[in-house]
């Protein structure tokens, strides 16, 4: 049967000396529980599955790579105490939980969609050095944050004062629910964005949105330079507040609301619906006028606005009839 078992060093380096352990040395199966700043360094398995945790405060424990010669896939990974701090360079196949404490890692997390992610309000998490991805579904009450990009294949719920960090993202199962995006820096966001309210503490940014979905930012954000790149609808309660609005492609539907920006570029796209689109900053807007009048000609078209209107504060372009 299974068994937890602590990894203390209290005798030496060796990991099949019981006196390392608390309950006798972990075998496939097994969940190690990180209770030491130092790695085994003898007679380390080189095959099996093990699960690892780490439940000492404060307690930064080596890498769990350590505690095997050429092991190749780990299974749970929880952190649940204070100041704790869980490294890994071996990718998880099962849940990864952190509660209280840190886990930093370099691996892909989960081997299905049914493996989850949860970070605890006191949790934090660290994708860092090298681009991965994230198989299962993310429950985000803590912080995300990553040195490199990460994929997220499921959802990325946020709660609470769940947070993304600065940095690159991929939401190819959409980042929902409500919380805290960016660390007053940069973030770059590919996928889908669909949250009910949010705080944005960037000072620039970039999303393209390349999925058909509902785009609901959660809150103006006049930061950010949205792409559409899809069939893009907006909710019923929101309107787009943004820094410049892209029409790479798709079709997009107000469904009752408007887009308000600095600046408009049309491209390939079309809109399902009419609507506003409120050009709302200072500066010339000719170039971007005259190429959406000459894109827009046909159905839908440009009705609201020429060239010769650019330079006034605020610029309506009406879509459709």
């Amino acid at each position: 049967m299974a068994k937890t078992t602590s990894w203390t060093a209290a005798v030496n380096f060796d990991y099949t000396n019981a006196g390392n352990w608390s309950n006798g040395y972990a075998v496939d199966g097994d969940t190690i529980d990180i209770a030491s700043e130092v790695a085994p360094q003898t007679n380390r398995p080189t095959e099996g599955l093990f699960n690892f945790s780490i439940t000492t405060a404060g307690l930064e424990g080596p890498d769990v790579s350590y505690f095997g010669d050429g092991l190749t896939a780990i299974g749970d990974l929880t952190v649940d105490a204070a100041g704790a701090f869980m490294h890994s360079d071996i990718g998880s196949i099962g849940n990864v939980v952190v509660t209280a404490g840190k886990l930093d890692t370099s691996m892909d997390l989960g081997d299905a969609d049914t493996d989850t992610v949860t970070i605890g309000a006191a949790g934090e998490i660290d994708f860092a050095f090298s681009t991965l991805v994230v198989h299962g579904p993310v429950a985000n009450a803590g912080l995300m944050f990553q040195s490199a990009p990460a994929t997220y294949s499921k959802a990325v719920t946020l709660s609470g004062n769940g947070t993304i960090g600065d940095g690159t993202w991929t939401f190819n199962g959409g980042l929902v629910g409500s919380g805290i995006v960016g660390q007053g820096g940069a973030v770059t966001i590919t996928g889908i964005v669909n949250l009910t309210t949010a705080v944005w503490d960037i000072a620039s940014g970039s999303l393209q949105v390349n999925a058909n979905s509902t785009l609901d930012l959660g809150a103006d954000v006049p930061e950010l330079d949205v792409e559409i790149a899809a069939d893009v609808t907006l909710p019923t309660t929101r309107d787009l507040v943004c820094h410049e609005f892209k029409h790479t492609s798709g079709e997009f539907t107000f469904n009752g609301r408007k887009v308000v920006c600095d600046s408009f570029v049309p491209g390939a796209g079309t809109f399902a619906d009419t609507g506003i689109i409120d050009i709302g900053g200072v500066g010339a807007l000719k170039t971007e006028v005259a190429a959406a009048a000459k894109v827009l000609a046909g159905e839908p078209r440009w009705t609201g606005a020429t060239g010769a209107d650019v330079g006034v504060l605020n610029t309506l372009v009406r879509i459709g009839d």
